[in-house]
């Protein structure tokens, strides 16, 4: 499954991993290489949101669908 980034700028293929977590007092979505996130699939105004993302990504993938595209907010 192939996921374009939130700034238009990447399209990753789906890793192993993907994650939300806190980054400052918003909420990030993104790969995870070694110890840190990177690269960001995008940053979200609250984890809770973030973790929405996830979720809908992996409903996405559940579902067998080929592509998914990072929602701006």
């Amino acid at each position: 499954m192939k996921i374009l980034t939130q700034g238009r700028t990447a399209m990753v293929e789906l890793p192993k991993e993907i994650w939300a977590t806190s980054y400052g007092t918003e909420g990030r979505a993104g790969v995870l290489s070694s110890s840190y996130i990177s690269p960001c699939l995008g940053d979200y105004d609250s984890i809770g949101r973030a973790k929405a993302v996830v979720k809908e990504l992996f409903d996405y993938h559940r579902n067998g669908k080929n592509s998914y595209i990072m929602p701006e907010q």
